[in-house]
Parts: structure tokens; sequence; C-alpha cells
């Protein structure tokens, strides 16, 4: 499933003129520069996670905001996959918690900001 979820913000990306950004899972190795954007799975009791982390460079603090609010918000709007098993899944946002804070102190020297997105594990 997280291999779909990073070719369709490639894909919404590169429909929205941000082909610049890379998109990796979590585990891979850092892209030299920025922007680029981490996606990770996190199993949790209610089903998964995927938490969508997007670094820019220091300075790019507006332009990061709205491309997780509206890019990553847009491509991943009422996303719906078939699983390998052939299970229909669909990501639903945290709107309680929509967009994390801004973390600057990252190793790599750029800022970021998370948005989470969960998997249920019912099924339709």
């Amino acid at each position: 499933m997280i291999d779909k979820v990073i070719a369709r913000i490639v894909a919404y990306n590169a429909t929205v003129g941000q082909s610049t950004v890379q998109v990796i899972e979590y585990g891979s190795p850092t892209p030299l520069a920025p922007p680029y954007v981490v996606v990770n799975e996190e199993p949790n009791i209610v089903g998964t996670g995927i938490r969508i982390n997007a670094h820019f460079a220091p300075g790019q603090q507006t332009i990061l905001k709205a491309y997780m609010r509206t890019t990553i918000g847009n491509a991943l709007n009422d996303f719906k996959a078939v699983d390998s098993n052939g299970n229909h899944n669909r990501l639903q946002s945290d709107f309680k918690t929509v967009l994390g804070r801004i973390v600057t102190n990252n190793d790599d020297g750029t800022i970021s900001l998370d948005r989470l997105y969960y998997m249920g594990d019912i099924l339709f």
C-alpha cells in the first residue's frame, strides 16, 4: 500500500508542477538536497497510520505549509487503492491534527512538517 501512496504523490506532484519534490519511503537513503517527502507506515491498534513528512530548506515555512495543506491534501484526499490481497483500502486524514508543527532541528539542516493519515482495518 505504501508504494501506491508514493506513486500517487509522485503523479500528483507532476500534474501540479512540483516534480522537483522527491518522494521516498522511510528507511531509504536521504536525498542530497531538499525538497523531499518521506512516507512511513505506522501500524497501530485501529489500522495503519501513513505519515507524510515533507522536508524543505530553512526559510521556506510558508511554501512547506502550503505544500502539505494543498498538494498533499489534494493528492491523498479520499485516496483509495487495492492491496496485494485484493482488499480495497481508503486513507482518511486525521482532521483534529491535520498538520504537525514545523521541526527545525533535522540532522540534514532541513525544516519539516508532517501529516498523518489512517487506513482502518475494516475493509470494504
